[in-house]
C-alpha cells in the first residue's frame, strides 16, 4: 500500500493517526504530574549547541480500517537550527526535506515532487512549527497547545513526558502524546514517540542508532548531497 510521507507527517503532527504504546511506555494510564521546569530545561538546553542529529526509525501505524499494522522504516537527519530530512526507505520510498522557509516532498511511486514556501503556505508553516518543536526540543512552543506532564516511569537519565492537548481543536482528535528520551553525547534525544487518538487508531515511532554531533565537535560524517530529491532519469547519448 502506498502511503505518502507528507500524509504520514501530517498524521504525526495533527493526529490523523494516533500512536500505539511500546514496552517502555505502553498503556501509561497511571497518574502523571506536571513536568518540572528543570527537566524541560535539561532537554532543551542539550539542543542549544547541537549541529546535526541522525537516526534510523521504525514507524508502526495501527489503523482500524486495516487488519494488519503498516510498518515503515527510514532515516531522519536534523541540521540545526532549521534543516530536516525525513526519508522513508521501506516498503516504499519517499522524502520530506525542510530547510529554512522551503520544504520539498518526493514520492517514488508517483514520481511526484512538490516544493513549498512556508511563508506562502500557512499549513506548511504550522506543520514545520510543530515538527521542529517535537524533534528539536522546543517544548516551550508546544506548551501553548499542550499541558506537559511527567510519567511515573520517568527518571533523570531517561525522561518520559506526556503531552495532553489543551487546544480544543487538537483535543478533538488527539488523546495524548508521550515522548521517551535517551541520552547521547551529553544531550537528550527522542527514543520513542507515542501518540494516541481518541478514536483508537495508533502509531509508534521508535528511533535507533541515533548520532548527535555538537558544534564543538569535529564533523566526520558525510553530509547529504544538496540536490533534488527526485532521481534524474538516465539519458542515452
Amino acid at each position: 500500500m502506498n502511503m505518502k510521507l507528507s500524509t504520514i507527517i501530517q498524521q504525526l503532527l495533527f493526529g490523523g493517526c494516533a500512536l500505539a504504546a511500546t514496552s517502555a511506555i505502553a498503556g501509561d494510564t497511571t497518574k502523571t504530574r506536571d513536568a518540572p521546569p528543570t527537566i524541560l530545561a535539561a532537554i532543551e538546553t542539550g539542543f542549544t549547541n547541537a549541529k546535526t542529529l541522525t537516526a534510523d526509525f521504525t514507524q508502526t501505524n495501527k489503523i482500524s480500517l486495516f487488519d494488519k499494522p503498516i510498518v515503515l522504516k527510514g532515516t531522519l537527519r536534523i541540521d540545526f537550527p532549521d534543516g530536516l530530512e525525513w526519508r522513508v526507505l521501506s516498503p516504499m520510498r519517499s522524502t520530506v526535506a525542510i530547510k529554512g522557509d522551503k520544504a520539498e516532498t518526493w514520492d517514488e511511486a508517483t514520481g511526484e515532487r512538490k516544493v513549498f514556501s512556508r511563508s506562502e503556505n500557512p499549513m506548511m508553516s504550522l506543520m514545520w512549527k510543530q515538527l521542529g518543536a517535537w524533534l528539536m526540543g522546543r517544548y516551550e512552543v508546544l506548551s501553548e497547545d499542550y499541558n506537559i506532564e511527567t510519567s511515573p516511569k520517568s527518571s533523570p537519565e531517561a525522561p518520559v513526558l506526556v503531552f495532553r492537548p489543551k487546544n480544543k481543536l487538537i483535543g478533538k482528535v488527539v488523546a495524548n502524546v508521550t515522548l521517551a528520551f535517551a541520552k547521547s553525547n551529553g544531550m537528550f534525544h527522542l527514543s520513542t514517540v507515542v501518540m494516541r487518538e481518541k478514536g483508537g487508531d495508533s502509531t509508534t515511532i521508535v528511533f535507533s542508532n541515533t548520532k548527535v554531533i555538537r558544534t564543538n565537535n569535529e564533523d566526520s560524517t558525510k553530509r547529504l548531497p544538496k540536490k533534488s530529491l527526485r532521481k534524474k532519469p538516465k539519458t542515452g547519448r
